[in-house]
């Protein structure tokens, strides 16, 4: 057996990385589910906002805020302590 031959396969198996068209219709499923993921989370980020200004400031608000950041309404305090009492 010639000595080039052994080079020339081990050169074929480092060298296999050519794409296939499968890898192209992978891509093409991925972006759309990643920019469906990516819209997802700035809607729930946004619902976050809204539940937390109905709840802690009793406006209607989609920015994220700190409910620390201003006393807690009386029937939360009271529920927590209705909750912790059982």
């Amino acid at each position: 057996m010639p000595a080039h031959s052994d080079a020339s396969r081990v050169d074929r198996h480092l060298g296999d990385f050519t794409l296939t068209p499968r890898v192209l219709i992978i891509v093409a499923v991925a972006l759309p589910i990643g920019a469906l993921g990516a819209v997802a989370a700035w809607v729930l980020l946004r619902l976050i906002g809204l539940v937390t200004h109905l709840v802690f400031y009793g406006q209607v608000g989609f920015s994220l805020v700190a409910p620390a950041a201003e006393p807690r309404p009386t029937w939360l305090i009271r529920s927590h302590q209705l909750r912790a009492a059982s």
